[in-house]
């Protein structure tokens, strides 16, 4: 996930970070290491009519808290678009 492009009717074009599109370690250290973990993201652009519309991502899997511990996550986040700082948070 990661990068999104924004065209806009200027016909400029804008690369902009998004968000974590995941991570899977389980190839570098084997499934049955305590130090593998594996996640994903998925997103959804909300169109709310803004010019950089908000965009909903949604973690599922194995995600490290710290590198000591991991945690089984399902969570959403909503990032918007700060103009000011030109990138999403």
């Amino acid at each position: 996930m990661g990068w999104r492009w924004h065209f806009d009717e200027s016909s400029s074009t804008n690369n902009y970070f998004v968000g974590d599109a995941g991570a899977d370690t389980e190839a570098m250290y084997g499934e049955d290491s305590p130090l593998a973990y594996g996640y994903e993201s998925d997103f959804k652009v909300k169109n709310n009519g803004a010019k950089y519309y908000p965009i909903e991502l949604h973690f599922t899997g194995d995600k490290p808290d710290d590198f000591d511990h991991m945690r089984f996550v399902n969570y959403k986040q909503t990032v918007t678009f700060n103009p000011f700082a030109k990138e999403y948070q």
